[in-house]
């Protein structure tokens, strides 16, 4: 199995998909021979990636770990839970034998009459945001 040449750089990844501070919004791996201009991936994918140096794989999960999360309630933290929501609208859960559990993008469908607050645990964004903060749940306010 032929193994990347690849560093950490300081340039983001996933974005809005990520709270704010976490470091996937500064920090990704650069993979140098995968493509003539290089490529990227998120530390997140790079920790269980076998084509990847051990030492890179572990410096990405020390980056990961090291991550101080804000406290849900953290006006940076309800800004972001917001977003979230709005971007996934009413998007549910679609194909449970996909990747994901029928959370990816292209495997979820759009339902305009279900209640999201009601139905939380087959909304995508609130599986997004259950990633970094299990304990949350929808309110109306989110959604506003």
């Amino acid at each position: 199995m032929k193994k990347y040449n690849a560093r950490i750089i300081n340039k983001g990844c996933s974005y809005f998909l990520n709270p704010p501070t976490y470091p996937e919004r500064r920090k990704c791996v650069f993979l140098e021979d995968w493509h003539p201009d290089g490529h990227y991936c998120c530390l997140s994918y790079a920790v269980d990636w076998k084509q990847l140096d051990n030492g890179i794989r572990k410096e990405a999960g020390r980056i990961l770990n090291s991550w101080q999360k804000p406290d849900i309630n953290d006006p940076r933290i309800q800004k972001w839970i917001k977003k979230v929501m709005k971007v996934y609208g009413n998007r549910y859960r679609g194909d449970t034998t996909q990747p994901f559990g029928g959370f990816a993008w292209c495997d979820m469908v759009k339902n305009d009459k279900l209640d999201p607050v009601k139905n939380q645990d087959l909304h995508g964004g609130v599986y997004v945001i259950r990633k970094y903060y299990p304990e949350f749940i929808l309110k109306k306010h989110h959604l506003k």
